[in-house]
């Protein structure tokens, strides 16, 4: 049987051949059950660095965002009074404009 087209052949499931990512055979002894575990103490202690360096780059930015918010804040109030000021103006304008329309309405009836 060929390994070549592994998919293709009389059985429901053919076997892939033994070979790694870059057409390589895969190196011995890799599938051994007795094998050592592997040590991950530096990826520990990696992350353990790299979650230490991510918390205090958090805190700057929580920081920082703080102080944006403490500096905006009185210019966010004033715009949102402004707004709703508008607003009130809108809807008087909207009644003079009710009325108005009411008022030539009526006066064709």
């Amino acid at each position: 049987m060929s390994h070549e087209n592994y998919a293709a052949g009389p059985y429901w499931f053919t076997p892939a051949p033994m070979r790694g990512p870059l057409g390589c055979r895969y190196p011995s002894g890799l599938f051994k059950k007795d094998a050592d575990a592997p040590d991950y103490g530096p990826i520990a202690s990696a992350n353990e660095k790299a979650a230490a360096i991510a918390k205090q780059a958090a805190d700057d930015n929580l920081a920082f965002q703080k102080e944006q918010y403490e500096w905006l804040k009185p210019y966010v109030q004033d715009q949102l009074e402004i707004g709703s000021d508008a607003s009130k103006i809108q809807v008087q304008q909207a009644a003079k404009a009710d009325a108005r329309g009411d008022e030539q309405y009526n006066q064709y009836q």
